[in-house]
């Protein structure tokens, strides 16, 4: 069966929370309040991040007895049945993982889905077989949205939303042919007849900036994974034609014209920006409801003013219990004004009113959320 390469498909139409990391590492911090569904408007969201900077680390885990996704630098390094995809390797879609990955090949393009599962939990019963790409399939851990312990407690590994094919490889022409909470999804643009797939949410490899990768390779912001060169294209936040031929961004084009870039909530560097005292960016938004710390997320852009926003957005204070305070530097976030936020109309540090609203940043993303693909 040939699998779907479906890296990107913009937002599943989940909604959109506005979550900050932490004030400084390892601490609780609330979200600036921010949020909403996109492009519905709604309530914003209120999950408490937490932000650290140590990549590679071994932790709790979905099953803590299972090796599947430990860092590795060589398969001596993993337990017996497992190899290691290394940071150097090209094993994955475009590179190798960040500090390495204990795994092992499950399945190709003629493999049932539910055998090549079988092959990987034989090892461990919360897992599955992920299709990378259409020929390159590796074990994973399942992990779930919100969970402090996942993904081996590692934070150069992402909990993230896949498309993995429904046992049976059932054909479909629409989701109704498809098993409570599964979709139909073509094979093809025009193709009449889909087959029915899941969306598990599972650790993947993703590292946060090229310190994670070793001497020579870059930190792709689109695969997350460790490549030979710097990926070209326009970085976050820049405008882009969505219609275009090839994508225009490093990382992706939304539908409404700007690149955006997926990262890891609470963990930094991140987003293309690595400093502490005048950062541009940062893991900001949550991709999907219930998301936390270590859950997949979206860059959002840092501000002190108004004017360093991009078209309608307005620079929104972030605030905790405490009161404001600055964050990495700055002391708001480029997004959508709720009537409870402070706008931070000028840099000389006046807040304006707060905004009408409650619509997620950015506006409309896209009609989906940001899953990998198989």
């Amino acid at each position: 069966m040939r699998r779907l390469d479906l890296l990107w498909m913009g937002l599943l139409g989940l909604t959109w929370a506005v979550g900050v990391p932490a004030c400084g590492d390892n601490e609780t911090q609330q979200t600036a309040g921010a949020g909403g569904s996109s492009g519905n408007g709604g309530s914003g969201g209120s999950a408490p991040t937490t932000s650290g900077n140590n990549a590679g680390g071994t932790g709790g885990g979905s099953n803590k007895t299972s090796e599947i996704g430990l860092p590795c630098e060589s398969s001596q390094d993993c337990a017996t049945g497992l190899e290691c995809l290394t940071s150097r390797s090209k094993a994955l879609t475009e590179g190798g993982p960040a500090h390495g990955f204990c795994s092992f090949q499950c399945g190709d393009a003629d493999t049932p889905s539910a055998e090549a599962d079988a092959e990987c939990q034989k090892l461990d019963p919360n897992s599955l077989c992920h299709y990378f790409d259409e020929n390159t399939a590796y074990c994973v851990q399942r992990c779930t949205f919100g969970v402090p312990e996942k993904c081996q407690g590692r934070d150069d590994v992402v909990c993230d939303l896949v498309l993995h094919e429904a046992p049976g490889a059932v054909a479909c022409t629409s989701d109704m042919d498809c098993d409570i909470g599964d979709g139909c999804l073509a094979t093809s643009e025009d193709a009449a007849e889909g087959v029915c797939y899941s969306t598990p949410q599972v650790c993947l490899p993703r590292c946060n900036w090229d310190q994670d990768c070793p001497s020579g390779r870059f930190c792709d912001p689109r695969s997350g994974e460790c490549i030979d060169e710097e990926r070209p294209g326009k970085q976050f936040d820049e405008t882009c034609d969505p219609d275009a031929e090839v994508d225009e961004c490093q990382g992706f084009c939304a539908n409404d014209g700007v690149c955006v870039q997926k990262c890891i909530v609470g963990t930094y560097p991140a987003c293309g920006s690595s400093s502490n005292t005048d950062a541009s960016a940062d893991c900001l938004f949550l991709a999907y409801q219930g998301a936390n710390v270590g859950d997949v997320g979206l860059c959002g852009a840092l501000c002190d003013c108004t004017d360093d926003c991009r078209g309608d957005l307005v620079c929104i204070r972030i605030e905790n219990d405490q009161g404001p305070f600055e964050y990495r530097g700055r002391t708001g976030l480029c997004g959508v004004a709720g009537v409870e936020d402070t706008v931070l109309s000028t840099c000389d540090g006046a807040g304006g009113a707060g905004g009408m609203g409650g619509g997620s940043w950015g506006g409309q993303a896209g009609e989906g959320g940001a899953p990998s693909g198989e």
